[in-house]
């Protein structure tokens, strides 16, 4: 989403429900999760058309 007020650009990853991931440190796959954080964590990314771009994303 772009915003004209501060000229940046935002977008948002989120997850589907029922989702299924591997698992991080044995490998084992179709796992799922239970919980996301109640915050965001955000990355600055390079800009996007001369506008800063921001990505945001969930945590499991």
């Amino acid at each position: 989403m772009f915003d004209e007020d501060k000229k940046q650009l935002d977008v948002y990853v989120a997850f589907r429900k029922g989702a299924v991931f591997c698992c991080s440190r044995c490998g084992s796959e179709s796992q799922p999760f239970y919980d996301i954080a109640d915050y965001d964590r955000t990355w600055r990314h390079l800009n996007f058309l001369g506008n800063p771009c921001y990505i945001h994303a969930e945590i499991p």
